[in-house]
């Protein structure tokens, strides 16, 4: 099985493209997610791509700060640098995409006046 996992924002405006000779729609976006904390906290950066119609629904909504949640299969392309060496890079064909708030709000514990004391239970 072949599956990440990710969550993470978008760090540079995504690039749409026409691939190919039969021009199949391409999104390629990097997200960043960190992993750690205090001094050893550490940024991961990730190259995805989205495919097809839903590359071309998404151009507009996968932009920088964008939060994200990501499932998708990891890819290594392989291609030879100017000096002759091998290079390889790791990407992620995106399978499945959702959008989510990081919003302190939305994870802030509730005061004691924001309970309804009229709550049978």
């Amino acid at each position: 099985m072949n599956s990440i996992v990710l969550d993470g924002r978008v760090v540079r405006e995504s690039e749409y493209k026409k691939v190919g000779s039969n021009e199949t729609p391409l999104l390629e976006f990097t997200i960043a997610n960190e992993t750690g904390y205090g001094d050893y906290k550490k940024s991961h950066f990730f190259k995805c791509k989205v495919w097809g119609k839903r590359a071309t629904g998404l151009k507009e909504h996968i932009v920088k700060g964008k939060p994200l949640f990501i499932r998708g299969e990891m890819e290594m392309s392989k291609w030879q640098a100017t000096d002759g060496s091998n290079r390889y890079s790791w990407e992620v064909n995106v399978a499945e995409l959702s959008f989510h708030m990081k919003d302190s709000q939305s994870t802030a514990t509730p005061t004691p006046d924001t309970f309804n004391d009229d709550i049978p239970f």
